[in-house]
């Protein structure tokens, strides 16, 4: 043997022992009840020192937020910096009393907003029909051409009316890409877009606040113009649409976690019925959420609808702990334990079971960290930490601060605080198991392990019924971004919040344009390279030419599109007429970004530093196919398409140093879609991993870390299946929800069989272990259930009809169902039985069967020596033990005629109930016979 492999085993051999010696729980049992105002000070230190970060909070929730992080997430905040996107607002233009938005007066109240807009300071441009027409108005020969707007006069609108259709001609029959819709069949437009151009380089929280500017300031000068009667506007972005959530956590965030609190004073209420056992509660959870918000703001975690529902989670999951060890310790003190000893004794005996659902519990919220959305896998993260934490406070700080409350009613009263004598506390433990056999879950417990076949029957068929949805055929529903976000009337699901301002105008402009409509080809490399503007060319004719069947025919726009109206005003610089400046092509683009109204085009698809570039592809608008959330296949085939266009042109064009990606707003519901899939998967197979790992390193028994899967899998199968019932998609929420649902719901069963082994190693049966256990803490297992539950039912009446549905519709039924029920009616039946045929598997180290039996004897023995010492006190005559009744056979008599038959005897007890002896003599003479 290798002497490195010596050294580790002498190491090992030393450090076993000193581990086994150093019972960590007895140590910080000891020194709780021992410094218990030291322990509290340190806690009420550590809460006011997270006070200060609570108020660098702010409210924003961002499309990135929501994003994969991916390869393809570089290129898209790449171009929406650089080309332009984060700095863009809109405003969609529909008709009011003109039939076309390209009606001369229309485009004049086009012209009289971009003006007002434009005098804003952090306006840089507007882009829109009366911007094109005043360039197409520059490029008429003098004394005409001016970068003006046409007078108001019938010659002024004969001007409008012809330079849109020079535009038309341009363009190929779509002004400007997608900035004013096709014509109709009656040649009418029905609706066109006006681009605000903000300054770059700005911060997300600051566009964020100039979109909400620009939807007063654009609602304000649609009412009040000179044409105001001819258009209805619609300012709108995707920053007006997530402020939307923005507003949902400010108003009903507050309603969510007022509930909590609200059910968490109850519960303990409920429970306890004690004022003091609330306030340290409470206090508990401050301190959780304080530096919980603290960790948020350390690493720049922004404060958002996910946030506000954190919150809530946190105080009805965390308070868990708080309810387990207040109970652990009336218990204890119900013992006749001296409150020093029931700190001891609850930290000892409760440390290991709450650590492991702690651990369980933060697994899987930090699990989910693996789907690669920023937000989700933040929410996962700081969630798991919070519950750990509010495991660390609950266990030391609520032990200490329950010993003060006694030290001063001792100073009050007089009367000193100490441990009941051995034969007192005999007879209060009987009294107390007693009564807890007769409460209504030790009354649970006992019907279900004397019913455990129909019990077990009845879950067996239950599963059996769940599954069924689950391999039903049909394709599964995928669906994560805003792209799937609401349909239209009737709702059916939703992430954004309802009947709001965003959620109005998005259904308009999918009625009227369609959205997504956008892919963007990126390619990278030297702009100036005339192979490179080639290669663009024929990429941007072949998705020219490609006939996408959900979507239609696909229009594309790039810096070639912008050179053709360049090359209208300056033909000497493209003789060949090839579409590519003829000589120094540097210089062709630094005089078209010197041109006012030219600049601000090549903006949207040139970098200033000409080493990236765009092509904008837009899809025709197909309302009725092209519906939000209608078909997420739709989208797959259109990028499906721009991609295999790619990869031709990449074949052709291998010594091309450019690189070629896509990107935009169908890749950024793709990849969501793809991301919530892989995410949603890896997440809950890792959960069932590191629950089944952590639960085995503490129990060391295989079987019994199955046994505590039993509650999360049945939840599991019960939250998809219902999904899958209702046709519900998988999204961000199902997400949480799988966290949600798998770190919660293992804590019940692994407390509820810490519990059995617990009472199995003090001599109890196993059926009488299951009864106890369910009596003493099925009142604390229900409340926590109700607590965890409880945030969610305002969500469920909200605005936000994802939450609303898939909470009302998977929440509660596999939380109360697949989890609590299990818990309590299904487990106890499976571990009374495992304990039977597995009995070794439950005893803990040092404990043997023959130890176990010697216990329960010595049970008896006390339990019998109680109630004789009872029935002296109430002087109730002793049953006749089994012997005697044995000896009391009748002997054989002839029959009696019923008229002749005596009165009957007086009942004799038997071991198992009372028998009268006329049962006796008939049982004699069956057995003579």
């Amino acid at each position: 043997m290798p002497e490195s492999k010596r050294n580790m085993k002498k190491i090992a051999r030393l450090a076993v022992p000193a581990i086994k010696k150093l019972h960590i729980s007895e140590k910080i049992g000891n020194f709780v009840a021992g410094n218990p105002k030291k322990v509290v000070a340190v806690f009420a230190v550590l809460f006011l020192l997270t006070l200060p970060f609570l108020t660098q909070l702010y409210i924003y929730l961002s499309v990135y937020e929501v994003s994969p992080v991916r390869p393809y997430l570089d290129d898209f905040k790449h171009l929406n910096a650089d080309l332009g996107w984060d700095n863009w607002g809109f405003i969609m233009c529909v008709p009011k009393g003109a039939q076309s938005v390209s009606e001369p007066d229309a485009v004049r109240e086009i012209n009289a907003v971009c003006d007002r807009l434009e005098e804003l300071p952090w306006v840089e441009s507007t882009v829109s029909l009366s911007m094109l027409v005043k360039y197409v108005n520059n490029m008429a020969p003098a004394p005409v051409g001016s970068y003006t707007f046409p007078p108001d006069n019938a010659a002024g609108d004969q001007q409008i009316n012809l330079y849109l259709q020079t535009l038309f001609q341009l363009m190929g029959n779509v002004a400007y890409g997608n900035i004013i819709g096709r014509p109709d069949a009656n040649g009418n437009h029905p609706w066109t877009l006006i681009i605000v151009m903000m300054e770059k380089g700005q911060s997300g929280e600051q566009y964020r606040a100039w979109q909400r500017d620009l939807l007063k300031y654009g609602q304000e000068l649609d009412a009040n113009n000179p044409y105001a009667d001819q258009l209805t506007m619609y300012p709108m972005s995707m920053d007006i649409i997530y402020s939307s959530l923005d507003d949902a956590a400010v108003t009903e965030g507050p309603i969510w976690v007022v509930t909590a609190v609200l059910v968490d004073i109850l519960s303990i209420l409920w429970l306890f019925r004690k004022k003091s056992d609330v306030i340290i509660s409470l206090f508990v959870m401050a301190i959780v959420i304080g530096a919980a918000l603290t960790v948020m703001v350390i690493t720049n975690t922004h404060f958002n609808v996910l946030s506000m529902v954190l919150i809530a989670m946190i105080l009805g999951s965390g308070i868990d702990y708080c309810l387990h060890t207040i109970a652990r310790y009336k218990e204890e003190r119900a013992l006749g334990k001296s409150s020093r000893t029931s700190a001891n004794d609850t930290i000892r005996n409760s440390m290991q079971p709450l650590f492991i659902m702690a651990s369980t519990t933060t697994g899987g919220f930090a699990a989910l960290y693996l789907c690669q959305i920023p937000a989700v896998g933040a929410f996962g993260v700081i969630l798991g930490i919070s519950i750990f934490l509010a495991y660390i406070v609950s266990m030391i700080f609520i032990p200490a601060m329950l010993e003060l409350f006694v030290r001063r009613r001792e100073r009050i009263d007089g009367v000193a605080d100490t441990d009941s004598s051995p034969e007192e506390s005999i007879k209060i433990e009987q009294a107390l198991r007693n009564k807890q056999r007769t409460s209504l879950m030790g009354r649970i417990g006992s019907f279900v392990v004397r019913h455990s076949k129909a019990v077990f029957a009845i879950f067996a068929v239950s599963i059996v019924l769940l599954c069924i949805p689950l391999v039903s055929p049909g394709p599964q529903q995928w669906g994560g971004s805003y792209i799937t976000a609401y349909t239209p009337e009737p709702v059916q699901r939703g992430v954004f919040p309802e009947d709001t301002y965003a959620m109005k105008v998005l259904r308009l402009v999918d009625q009227t344009m369609g959205i997504p409509n956008e892919i963007a080809v990126v390619v990278k490399g030297d702009m100036t390279d005339r192979n490179t503007l080639l290669m663009m060319k024929d990429l941007q004719a072949r998705l020219d030419s490609a006939d996408n069947g959900v979507h239609g025919r696909m229009k594309t726009d790039s810096v070639l599109t912008v050179l053709q109206i360049y090359f209208v005003m300056n033909p000497q610089e493209d003789t060949n007429r090839d579409g590519i400046p003829d000589g120094n092509i540097r210089a062709s683009y630094d005089k078209a970004f010197q041109d006012r109204a030219m600049g601000v085009m090549m903006e949207r698809v040139l970098s200033r530093d000409y080493t990236f570039s765009a092509i904008r592809l837009g899809c025709n608008p197909q309302p009725k196919d092209n519906s939000l959330g209608s078909d997420m296949q739709n989208y797959w085939k259109t990028r499906h398409d721009v991609e295999a266009k790619i990869a031709e042109v990449q074949a052709d064009y291998p010594n091309l140093n450019v690189k070629i990606s896509d990107t935009g707003l169908i890749v950024l519901g793709t990849e969501v879609d793809d991301a919530i899939r892989v995410g949603n998967n890896d997440a809950m197979y890792l959960m069932f991993v590191v629950v089944f790992l952590i639960v085995f390193a503490f129990w060391r028994r295989v079987s019994l870390s199955l046994l505590a899967m039993i509650p999360i899998t049945t939840s599991i199968i019960v939250q998809y299946s219902l999904t899958a019932a209702f046709g519900f998609e998988i999204t961000y929420v199902s997400l949480i929800l799988t966290g949600m649902v798998m770190g919660i719901g293992v804590d019940d069963a692994v407390h509820l069989i810490s519990r059995m082994r617990e009472e199995i190693n003090r001599g109890k049966t196993p059926e009488e272990a299951a009864i106890l256990s369910n009596a003493e803490i099925g009142r604390v297992l229900v409340a926590t259930t109700v607590t965890t539950v409880a945030p969610f039912v305002p969500i469920m009446l909200g605005s936000i009809v994802l939450w609303a549905q898939q909470t009302a519709m998977i929440v509660l039924p596999a939380l109360l169902g697949g989890e609590l029920a299990v818990t309590v009616c299904v487990l106890p039946v499976i571990c009374v039985w495992h304990a039977k045929h597995f009995p070794k598997s439950w005893l803990n180290k040092g404990n043997t069967l023959e130890k176990i039996a010697q216990m329960r004897t010595e049970e008896d023995a006390r339990r019998e020596a109680h109630e004789a010492g009872q029935r002296v006190e109430m002087k109730i005559p002793a049953p006749l033990p089994a012997k005697r009744i044995e000896v009391l056979k009748p002997e054989p008599k002839a029959p009696v005629f019923p008229k002749q038959e005596a009165q009957k005897p007086e009942a004799v007890a038997q071991e198992s109930g009372k028998v009268s002896i006329v049962k006796m003599k008939k049982r004699a003479v069956l057995k003579n016979k």
